[in-house]
């Protein structure tokens, strides 16, 4: 069960996604969900196939995009997500002066 105390927590995220998740529209189902809920940060695609997101948000919110991102669109077919989760607050916010947006990164 959520509480307002997890609700209103700020964390960071780095996920590694593998599978067919290149070409096939996946950086942009990310991106568009990660506007929608007010995340900060970026996501690009790797030289090893795989996609790279950075999250930064409310730990409710962020919890969500990485159901997302293990979905993906009905294009993709994730096998793998490798996520690592921070709540270390300056580490945070250093992230938070370097991602003010959502981005594509290429």
């Amino acid at each position: 069960m959520e509480t307002k105390e997890t609700d209103a927590r700020i964390i960071g995220a780095k996920i590694i996604c593998y599978g067919i998740v290149q070409g096939v529209g996946y950086r942009a189902f990310i991106y568009k969900n990660a506007k929608r809920l007010g995340i900060k940060g970026y996501v690009l695609n790797r030289n090893d196939g795989g996609v790279e997101c950075l999250f930064i948000g409310k730990e409710k919110d962020i919890k969500e995009m990485i159901e997302l991102a293990r979905t993906g669109p009905s294009s993709a077919r994730v096998q793998e997500v490798i996520s690592d989760i921070t709540e270390d607050k300056g580490m945070i916010d250093d992230l938070l002066q370097r991602f003010n947006d959502f981005e594509i990164l290429y």
